[in-house]
């Protein structure tokens, strides 16, 4: 199942600097007014996909002015432009921050409008977060504030965003509901790009449930609008139509479409979208029977894979173990600060004394300082320590992102290799031996990580294990994945599998947990963690 929901991407741009200069200058040149404080925010709106900086430094000057005038409301607007401002920038949590303070202001002030904004804001940040729970809660709050002042347009992207949490949820009955209620106001404000972007969820999503005639139908209305258009997502319709077309058996159809959305995303440069369509032209091959078309795709993802996959793993890998380092040495770099002041005021205390100690004071000012320096000697080696052992963690988390699985997929392209007697077969042999050689150095260097996951969680895996027997290795990684927290993107790239395969795995491991609709997996594993901890 492949949804899509527009996301906001930073864009630098030059000048900058010189544009917000001429804001202030403009800014300051107004008098303190109800038209000064609206000001902001209509200007903010031009800058709100493209410059985070300008967004950030508006806002504050118009708490500042807020602040300075008396007024109550304006704040909740100037908090939502904060944590716009650090969502463009990928702060999740500094924007969930920012969010939540505009929820508490705009709740005191009874304040509908920015309530619905708040709880709409938090509840994408949540969703980017992987805590889709959450991110349903406040897209419920935010739907309820919209509803009461009967506003169409905002209904309209909160019932998008509830049906695209409630699907990443695998709650596919109600993300259907939700999107088609989001169908329903696009068509009443005329926002034709919008009703053929929730067209391309919804056939995604019934895709997925196997309603393959009514997904077409709704893909077909996508499609016409994007074909039209040349939209940029076209090519993520073309890669659902690929999937419909060879579930129904239209294989030549479905090669027609992967391949378009191949093409287009080679020419848009997005190596995500890439990635996923090679991963719908292997598979789509291989239940064809095209087993030299598969190979040859599974190739080309190979080394896709190899090339685009581990800088943002790398980022979120070294922010956890970075985390984990920090938690392990607080407590050592809490008592040298702590150690710190007692010397400090140890000193103040002994200056006062008198002039008849002055001696013996310079003589235990030199003493203190030299102890000062030590510390902070300490407390830098310390520091380095935490780098150092952070690139370490990073390296050896970078070798395990390929799965077990890669060994059954493999010795199921030699089999048929074999069958087909082809003369280039024996070439084709050596490069999937080269590729299994490579595998079994992955399988090791889980093995390390997996050493340095239970020095942080300790017996993890153990009692998992044996709580759950019938768990196996793949779904024992995915369980440490969710455990960290790594959203469908994130796992996807660490497994090395599709989001589609991933969103499958989760099922799976769902059921085998015997978990309910409602119940989380991330929630899940903390709350097991934390009964592990008590026991112990």
């Amino acid at each position: 199942m492949r949804t899509t929901i527009v996301l906001f991407f930073l864009f630098s741009s030059i000048g900058a600097w010189a544009q917000l200069d001429s804001l202030k200058q403009v800014l300051a040149t107004m008098p303190d007014s109800e038209e000064k404080l609206k000001w902001i925010p209509q200007t903010c709106f031009a800058y709100r996909k493209s410059d985070p900086d300008i967004l950030e430094a508006l806002a504050k000057e118009g708490l500042v002015i807020a602040k300075r005038m008396g007024d109550s409301r304006m704040p909740a607007i100037y908090n939502n432009i904060l944590g716009s401002a650090y969502w463009l920038r990928g702060d999740n949590e500094n924007a969930a921050t920012y969010y939540l303070e505009a929820l508490r202001i705009a709740t005191e002030n009874e304040d509908y409008r920015s309530i619905a904004s708040s709880n709409s804001n938090l509840g994408n940040v949540y969703d980017a977060m992987g805590n889709y729970k959450r991110a349903i809660v406040h897209g419920k709050l935010a739907a309820a504030a919209a509803e009461s002042m009967q506003d169409t347009v905002r209904l309209a992207s909160i019932y998008l965003n509830l049906g695209k949490a409630f699907a990443e949820n695998l709650v596919l009955d109600t993300a259907l509901q939700f999107l088609r209620k989001a169908i329903v106001f696009k068509q009443a404000i005329g926002d034709v790009d919008g009703e053929a972007l929730l067209h391309n969820n919804v056939g995604s999503i019934l895709i997925e449930m196997d309603s393959l005639e009514v997904a077409e139908k709704h893909l077909q209305k996508a499609k016409d609008t994007f074909e039209n258009k040349k939209h940029f997502l076209v090519n993520d319709l073309y890669s659902n139509l690929a999937v419909l077309h060879a579930k129904r058996g239209r294989y030549s159809l479905a090669q027609v479409y992967v391949d378009s959305a191949i093409e287009m995303s080679q020419k848009s440069g997005d190596p995500l979208s890439l990635i996923h369509a090679y991963e719908d032209k292997k598979d789509i091959s291989a239940a064809e029977g095209s087993y030299k078309k598969a190979f040859k795709a599974f190739e080309k993802l190979y080394e896709l894979d190899q090339s685009v996959r581990g800088e943002e793993v790398q980022k979120k890998v070294e922010v956890l173990q970075l985390k984990y380092e920090e938690e392990k040495n607080q407590k050592q770099i809490a008592l040298l600060e702590k150690e710190k002041a007692e010397e400090q005021l140890f000193l103040f205390r002994t200056l006062i004394t008198g002039v008849f100690v002055i001696s013996f004071l310079l003589f235990l000012i030199l003493i203190l300082r030299l102890k000062v320096k030590n510390s902070k000697l300490k407390e830098k080696d310390l520091q380095n320590q935490l780098v150092q052992k952070k690139k370490e963690l990073t390296s050896y988390a970078l070798n395990f992102i390929q799965k077990n699985e890669l060994m059954g997929e493999l010795t199921e392209k030699i089999n048929e290799l074999k069958k087909e007697s082809l003369p280039d077969t024996n070439k084709g042999l050596n490069k999937i031996n080269t590729m299994i050689s490579d595998s079994f150095r992955i399988d090791q260097d889980w093995e390390n990580f997996k050493l340095m996951f239970e020095e942080v969680h300790p017996d993890f895996f153990a009692l998992l294990k044996k709580q759950y027997p019938d768990l196996g290795n793949a779904e024992l990684k995915l369980s440490a994945l969710l455990r960290l927290n790594m959203n469908l993107k994130e796992s996807s790239r660490v497994l090395g599998i599709s989001p589609e395969s991933v969103k499958t795995a989760r099922y799976r491991l769902r059921k085998k947990l015997k978990l309910e609709h409602e119940e989380n997996l991330v929630d899940f594993f903390l709350k097991f963690e934390n009964e592990l901890t008590t026991s112990n």
